[in-house]
């Protein structure tokens, strides 16, 4: 990936976002507070679960509209 990057920006700067993908995808990201539960009452629930979800008609969009989403993929809930 640095070497696309590279070629939008300078070099010494392009293995930057690239190691942050990479963190991410290691899991850097992964945590939740209190804040979703304090404000709607209910647990957050990780982006797979809610997805799932939506895609067999379980309700997914329900619990996005709540707030609950959580780490395990994109958009873990302050």
């Amino acid at each position: 990936m640095a070497e696309l990057l590279a070629a939008e920006m300078p070099a010494a700067f392009a293995g930057m976002p690239a190691d942050l993908d990479l963190a991410v995808a290691a899991g850097a990201e992964d945590r939740t507070t209190g804040t979703v539960e304090r404000v709607t009452g209910r647990p957050p629930h990780d982006f797979r679960t809610v997805a799932a979800g939506e895609a067999g008609g379980g309700g997914g969009a329900q619990a996005l509209a709540a707030g609950a989403c959580g780490p395990s993929g994109a958009g873990a809930a302050g």
